[in-house]
């Protein structure tokens, strides 16, 4: 017969176990990870874990009907998966409007930093044209 755990042992288990999920508990269960006296505390604790984490909150972020986040239970989450939630704002996919919105601003920086040279080139221009436009109506 095996030898009970004292409470140090129990509460060394269970701060060794806080930081494990259901599945990694489950698979040690199986492979024969644990020491024989735990097991019976282990079993106990991994029915608390399962409900523990089917019912933890989590975030979940949607483009239009909340992008600053909205909380769910774990286990709603992949109905919503496939209604465009996503778990992360950056997974959102780039539509035309932000492709256009990035376009912009990359735009607008390079003017920002070479207005005075792009300014330089455009009166450049003109004054070519104006020049080509003297020379055709002298020659006439």
């Amino acid at each position: 017969m095996c030898k009970k755990m004292n409470e140090i042992d129990i509460d060394a288990l269970a701060i060794r176990l806080q930081n494990t999920s259901a599945k990694e508990i489950k698979e040690n269960l199986l492979h024969n990870r644990y020491d024989i006296k735990e097991v019976p505390y282990i079993e106990g604790y991994l029915k608390i874990k399962i409900e523990e984490e089917k019912n933890a909150p989590t975030y979940m972020y949607h483009r239009r009907k909340a992008p600053e986040g909205k909380i769910f239970k774990v286990y709603e989450v992949p109905a919503l998966e496939k209604k465009g939630w996503v778990d992360s704002p950056a997974k959102f996919k780039e539509g035309i409007k932000d492709k256009f919105i990035k376009f912009n601003s990359i735009l607008f920086d390079f003017w920002c930093k070479e207005w005075k040279w792009i300014l330089g080139f455009i009166v450049t221009l003109i004054t070519l044209y104006i020049a080509y436009l003297k020379l055709i109506t002298l020659n006439k």
